[in-house]
């Protein structure tokens, strides 16, 4: 339910906060919301997600993840691009 829901929300924020610089200062100054760090969660590169990061200051939750989605995308053409 809800309650997991934000349970796994809070959870990948905390990881978040341990990889990515400047997440938890973000986070504790109420520039970003929980629900903006899990959107970065799953990305390897912790300076791509602090990129990520502060650009999306002043975007909703939704607007960062679709960011991530854009990012992940134009990563994996990059690579398959230098594969060739």
């Amino acid at each position: 339910g809800a309650s997991s829901r934000a349970a796994r929300t809070h959870a990948k924020a905390a990881d978040v906060t341990e990889r990515v610089p400047g997440a938890a200062d973000a986070l504790a100054t109420g520039a970003v919301s929980a629900e903006h760090l899990a959107a970065l969660h799953g990305l390897r590169d912790p300076a791509a997600a602090a990129a990520l990061l502060a650009a999306g200051h002043g975007c909703t939750p939704d607007e960062l993840a679709e960011r991530v989605r854009q990012h992940r995308i134009d990563h994996e053409n990059l690579q398959e691009r230098q594969r060739r």
